[in-house]
């Protein structure tokens, strides 16, 4: 662990120069660091003693982080992540409570998916590893919204008002998310490094599906089953070959989202 913070405190310092070089500061004081891992690991760190150094301050481990908007545990459950959507998606339903007797339901719809069904979709391709307790938290949000557009109570059924309203449920909107990047990834859309998490199956024979997926192998069902490039190369392998090979990007979204729905 020491050589792994020298070498990390090293590369830093290289970062910090090459910034200073180009008229740029590294805002040492605002920096974070943890180290993920599972439990059993996550026990043989001194917690408490372990600091980075970066320029002239000592960062302590910090039990989450945030990285573009994401935030990170130390088991990447992204649990916390969950509980920080949900605090802010609350914060907004409430308040559009007070006002919804004021607008119309096609102005509250607009609210909702710029408020709610936004925050729902950001980084949600890395839902997937979501357990089903936090799955299940994010679509009440979802549920609660719909109700909001309709203004009805809690206890009206939220499925056909997301049915009208045309919205996926969550878990949809996941592999919706995944899937268009196996598409993109495929068409030469997508950036390298999401092309390089999915290998193309290479057919034995010439009348065989060429626009396939290999599933990879995961060694812990609970985890890497759960990981976007399986998950993505089995809803792949679902789909009729004609979605697959549909010509345009647009055409591919309207068409997985009516296979979907």
């Amino acid at each position: 662990m020491e050589n792994t913070l020298i070498n990390i405190t090293n590369c830093i310092a290289e970062i910090r120069r090459w910034l200073s070089a180009n008229y740029l500061k590294l805002n040492d004081s605002k920096s974070e660091f943890f180290i993920t891992g599972s439990n059993y690991n996550l026990k043989l760190v001194d917690t408490k003693n372990t600091a980075l150094v970066i320029g002239g301050s000592s960062i302590k481990l910090s039990p989450v982080i945030r990285n573009l908007g994401c935030f990170l545990d130390v088991n990447l459950s992204l649990t916390a992540h969950v509980n920080n959507l949900r605090k802010t998606i609350l914060f907004h339903i409430k308040n559009l409570w007070h006002i919804r007797r004021f607008i119309d339901k096609e102005t509250c719809h607009h609210a909702v998916r710029a408020l709610v069904i936004s925050r729902l979709d950001y980084c949600n391709a890395a839902f997937t590893l979501l357990s089903a307790r936090d799955k299940d938290r994010l679509q009440r949000l979802q549920n609660n919204a719909a109700r909001l557009v309709f203004a009805v109570g809690r206890r009206v059924e939220a499925k056909p008002l997301l049915h009208k309203l045309h919205l996926l449920s969550v878990e949809q909107r996941i592999l919706f998310k995944v899937l268009l990047y196996v598409y993109k990834a495929f068409n030469n859309l997508a950036p390298k490094y999401i092309a390089e998490q999915f290998t193309v199956c290479v057919p034995f024979r010439s009348a065989m599906d060429t626009n396939r997926l290999v599933i990879p192998m995961s060694e812990l069902v609970t985890v890497g089953d759960r990981s976007s490039k399986v998950v993505a190369a089995n809803a792949w392998k679902s789909l009729p070959r004609q979605l697959r090979t549909a010509g345009s990007t647009e055409i591919f979204k309207g068409n997985l989202k009516t296979f979907l729905f």
